[in-house]
């Protein structure tokens, strides 16, 4: 199953590639849709189910920080209106950071996905089964290759991550400073 599912996925990033190139600018699929009534649908069902499926990911990180700020506060009105705060800043601090990084979030979350989701989609199936149910030296083996194997995955998506971001600031520097020497030769000209 696991296997299957990094088949699939390593096929489908290897035809997209395949298919754009180099001239796949942008992260965002939905940016390369044709014009028309059925791209602004499509555009508008995943606005919507990022606007939905956003409190859904932030609920594990705000129980995680109200069980650390009131673990031994009453029940109160008072204790209610702090954890209302606490929800408040937390979704203030996640959209700000998102703001700061801007076009670079994309890169931000390749680096977060390959050092968080490696683990949680190979590595841990495969020591919860040999720590849970492997019996045969077969299986524990198996178990060992598959989280050599991941092990090597999140080290290099990790690094193509960094790598990638590294080539993104190098890119933006030098359109920046090829903006800069035209401005300066219209300024010269007048």
């Amino acid at each position: 199953c696991i296997l299957t599912c990094a088949i699939l996925y390593t096929v489908f990033g290897l035809i997209c590639v395949i298919s754009w190139g180099k001239e796949l600018d942008t992260p965002l699929i939905t940016d390369e849709l044709p014009d028309g009534i059925v791209s602004y649908i499509i555009k508008i069902l995943f606005c919507l189910n990022l606007v939905f499926s956003y409190p859904l990911m932030l609920y594990p990180a705000h129980i995680i920080v109200e069980n650390y700020l009131y673990p031994s506060w009453p029940k109160s009105r008072k204790r209610q209106m702090f954890k209302n705060v606490t929800r408040t800043l937390l979704v203030a601090f996640t959209v700000g950071f998102t703001l700061i990084l801007g076009d670079k979030v994309d890169k931000f979350l390749s680096i977060l996905g390959a050092l968080t989701c490696t683990p949680i989609a190979f590595m841990f199936p495969a020591l919860f089964h040999y720590k849970c149910v492997a019996e045969s030296s077969f299986d524990k083996t198996v178990d060992i290759i598959i989280l050599v194997i991941s092990f090597c995955i999140l080290i290099f998506s990790t690094a193509m991550g960094f790598i990638n971001w590294w080539k993104w600031n190098k890119y933006l520097t030098k359109m920046f400073n090829q903006e800069m020497r035209k401005k300066s030769k219209l300024s010269n000209n007048f």
